[in-house]
């Protein structure tokens, strides 16, 4: 390709990480002849394969590695040159790896290594000698550069669909690699895989209870902290799956989200909290706010606007009943969540920042988006009544919201003392068990 590539990566000793085993593979038909970098296709046959002799004395791992941010490469070198360094990259794990380990290149700069070994310290040393030859330098025409990779680790699953856990596990335990500073390998835990199973078992049952209305929406009041009186309430997502396990939106919402389903559960709860606060409104004779949570991925929905407007005619609910909430800890695009926002104001919706505080952007955001109130993250208002320097904060927050003419709002006050500090501290609003747990409507 013309271009000069050198590696200062050294090969180790060639010794047998999968002792016995490369001899007993030839029989196998379509396994693919060791000594080379496989493709995806060939190293998932050969998990396949060698999974038939995972066992308690020979325990067999697959570890992926990520190259981070090979992008740059590419778009500093060119295309070419990336497939070259992750090709010379490949080799040189292959190497490290031992001549009798198997890897395979996934999918760009994605690899799996798979090896037998004597205990979990020896797959994490393994892990530790590939992410070191991948911070050996390269030169590519005459420049170094320099790569850092991110290592999952978990052993091959004896149960279930083996391969597919397997990868399943070695995959999450990459996830929390790469949420890491340091570039050390993740090894999955039993723990972990508990985690996983359970995100994979509600994508699987949700598109079916958001069909079965099994999900429920419960409400919490917003209590007016001089007059004592809920002058709103909050719609809060519940699942009750069939067998009577309970998942919150912390569960359900990133799982939506990854899966398409956030835009239809995001209408439907729309939906239900507006004929909840049409029908208590008429109950009452005056008009019930009713908050609703939108997550940072509606916000990419080019038709949420017109949606939430469709909705509340709809159900003949005043925009002015309307508050809809982002949670202030979630990325977003302040750019166009400026102008959602605005669109939404325009409309006679109320905006604010759920849990502020708590993200590394709320000072940032206070000045880019136009809201009209915030909710103070409950980790500060737990600690009111007794910690001079959380009172201080709460107090600077409430100041400065007053100034640009924001509504401040107190999370999880649960005890009266909080109460009267919150109240103190200057915030109008409280909401919390002291006031009322999330009910479900009748």
């Amino acid at each position: 390709m013309g271009r000069q590539l050198m590696t200062g990566m050294s090969g180790r000793s060639e010794d047998a990480r999968i002792p016995g085993v490369v001899d007993d593979l030839a029989g196998f038909p379509g396994v693919a002849p060791l000594g080379h970098v496989l493709s995806r296709r060939e190293f998932l046959r050969m998990l396949e394969v060698l999974g038939r002799f995972a066992g308690s004395r020979r325990q067999l791992v697959l570890l992926l590695m990520d190259v981070s941010h090979f992008d740059w490469v590419n778009d500093a070198f060119g295309l070419e040159a990336g497939d070259h360094v992750l090709a010379v990259l490949a080799e040189a794990v292959r190497r490290v790896a031992g001549a009798a380990s198997v890897v395979g290149r996934l999918d760009g700069d994605q690899f799996g290594i798979l090896a037998f070994v004597e205990s979990e310290s020896a797959a994490l040393d393994i892990a530790g000698e590939i992410l070191a030859v991948v911070r050996a330098p390269l030169a590519v025409d005459g420049e170094l550069i320099h790569l850092k990779a991110r290592v999952g680790i978990c052993p091959y699953v004896l149960h279930d669909d083996p391969k597919a856990a397997t990868l399943r596990y070695a995959g999450a335990a990459l996830s929390e690699a790469k949420c890491r500073d340091a570039d050390e390998p993740v090894f999955s835990s039993p723990a972990d895989r508990q985690v996983v199973e359970r995100r994979v078992s509600t994508y699987r049952s949700l598109h079916r209870a958001l069909q079965a209305r099994e999900l429920r929406i419960a409400y919490q009041p917003v209590v007016n902290l001089r007059s004592g009186h809920a002058e709103g309430v909050e719609a809060l997502l519940r699942w009750r799956t069939r067998h009577g396990l309970q998942i919150g939106p912390e569960e359900i919402v990133p799982v939506a989200e990854d899966t398409g389903l956030i835009g239809p559960l995001g209408q439907w709860v729309l939906d239900e909290a507006l004929s909840t606060a049409a029908a208590r409104s008429a109950a009452v004779g005056m008009p019930i706010l009713v908050a609703v949570n939108l997550s940072a991925r509606q916000f990419g929905d080019p038709g949420l606007v017109a949606a939430v407007a469709r909705t509340l005619a709809r159900r003949h609910v005043p925009p002015s009943q309307l508050a809809i909430e982002v949670t202030e800890s979630l990325a977003v695009d302040e750019t166009r969540a400026a102008r959602i926002f605005a669109e939404l104001q325009a409309l006679g919706c109320r905006v604010g920042l759920d849990d502020f505080g708590t993200g590394q952007s709320c000072l940032s955001y206070l000045r880019s988006l136009p809201i009209d109130f915030i909710k103070i993250d409950r980790s500060f208002v737990v600690e009111l009544d007794r910690d001079l320097r959380a009172r201080r904060l709460v107090q600077t927050i409430v100041a400065l919201a007053r100034d640009l003419g924001l509504v401040t709002v107190a999370e999880g006050v649960e005890t009266e003392p909080q109460r009267l500090a919150a109240a103190e501290a200057g915030c109008l609003y409280g909401q919390g068990y002291l006031f009322g747990r999330p009910e479900l409507e009748a």
